[in-house]
């Protein structure tokens, strides 16, 4: 879970410092470290006031209350609490260009692949185009890249600007994904694209043998429950096409509750979640229901939980040969020694992950030569700390959906729509 731990450690630069892991490893491990997949999460923080005045230096302000423009011509307008964000009259535009652009160059530096920067970390449209900024901080990536630059509200909307390069071919025109949901709650108030589907974009990212696709959802969006069906929807499609699926979700919302959510979400999509938010910079990262930080943190906690499993799962097998089997108990006794050898195998394919490296370093952060002190307080705008890499190893991502798919079996846990064997009928109504 995000928590005030998370924004402690990043605050000590020698925390999980990547530089100096990589200058700590040997050849043939750097080899290895390069050959992971790596997920750039750029915890940039904008303060927002909640006033129409930004009193505290905050970057953004909210707008008065105002006549907000008819949808259609026929409608009259209405005093309206729009809930939407402008930029603060002293803030430092240039300042948060520059900051921005900066921590996009960092992370193709290291070669990253996917980046993602929270909900309103976009600047604000003004006289500098932050699309050409980003542009030419992005002119010498070496790899191809997915690049999520944040959003902003802008007119009726809160949408966030996309960047990639793919095949070597890199975007020349600007791409925009739209929020679909407003965050009521705080009362913003935005409309969406047109049309019902979530998208998902290209990517030449391999997994196992074929190209991972991008979904985006914007903070609010995993929380309104049409939305977050949507996005479910189209990760069940994506299986169906055998299309190994990542979901960025650019934040403002610290909650647990939410990041428990997008953990059940991985879960139930089969996929990659990694979040970030733009309050304290934290970030997430799950695979089908595992929490990425707990292989960093604790590898040995998870193969013990697994052999713990293992043991449950044999004496729950012993007891039903012990007694009299009736059909019921021939099925029961299937299920479970399917579960068993599956639960055998996560187990030896995570310990052989484990004794050549691979789970070591998953979650790095990046060295920040204005952090000098450990636990200061950062004085610059622009502080390197603020991103975090995932280092995944696709061999664990892969291990992780096998189980996922395998040692669940029908799901009856799940209501009957969502399980497995009915997925794709339930996608195939619902899109008709």
């Amino acid at each position: 879970m995000v928590s005030d731990d998370s924004t402690i450690e990043r605050a000590d630069n020698n925390h999980k410092n990547h530089a100096k892991i990589e200058a700590g490893l040997d050849r043939w491990s750097q080899q290895e470290f390069d050959r992971r997949l790596r997920v750039a999460a750029i915890g940039y923080r904008v303060p927002i006031s909640k006033l129409s005045t930004a009193e505290l230096g905050e970057d953004l302000r909210f707008l008065a209350p105002q006549d907000d423009t008819p949808v259609v011509s026929n409608e009259a307008p209405l005093p309206t609490e729009l809930g939407r964000t402008t930029l603060a009259e002293k803030a430092d535009i240039h300042d948060w260009h520059d900051a921005i652009s900066a921590l996009a160059r960092r992370t193709l530096d290291r070669q990253s692949r996917i980046i993602v920067i929270p909900e309103f970390c976009l600047p604000p449209r003004n006289s500098r185009s932050i699309a050409q900024d980003l542009r030419n901080a992005c002119s010498n990536a070496v790899l191809d890249y997915f690049f999520f630059a944040g959003t902003r509200h802008e007119d009726r909307y809160n949408r966030g600007l996309i960047l990639s390069k793919r095949h070597g071919k890199t975007s020349i025109h600007d791409h925009w994904h739209y929020k679909a949901a407003s965050a009521r709650g705080l009362g913003e108030n935005v409309l969406g694209r047109a049309g019902t589907t979530a998208l998902s974009y290209e990517t030449s990212v391999m997994f196992n043998s074929d190209e991972m696709r991008v979904a985006i959802a914007i903070c609010y969006d995993t929380y309104d429950p049409t939305t977050f069906l949507n996005v479910f929807l189209d990760a069940v499609r994506n299986q169906e096409a055998r299309r190994p699926r990542i979901v960025l979700v650019p934040s403002f919302n610290p909650s647990p509750d939410f990041v428990a959510l997008l953990r059940d979400l991985s879960f139930l999509a089969r996929c990659a979640v990694v979040y970030v938010n733009g309050l304290n910079g934290d970030a997430e990262g799950f695979m089908c229901g595992f929490s990425l930080s707990d292989f960093d943190r604790r590898p040995d906690g998870i193969v013990e939980t697994l052999l713990a499993r293992e043991g449950a799962l044999k004496g729950e097998i012993n007891n039903l040969i012990a007694g009299a089997l009736d059909p019921n108990k021939v099925k029961q006794l299937s299920r479970k020694r399917t579960q068993l050898k599956e639960v055998e195998i996560l187990r030896g394919r995570i310990e052989t992950l484990k004794l050549r490296g691979a789970l070591d370093h998953i979650i790095t952060f990046e060295d920040c030569p204005h952090c000098a002190t450990p636990g200061a307080l950062h004085t610059h705008r622009l502080c390197y700390r603020d991103i975090q890499y995932y280092n995944l190893d696709l061999a664990l991502l892969s291990a992780l959906f096998d189980f996922r798919r395998f040692y669940f079996l029908d799901e009856p846990f799940l209501p009957d729509p969502l399980r497995a064997h009915n997925l794709q009928t339930s996608a195939a109504l619902l899109q008709g």
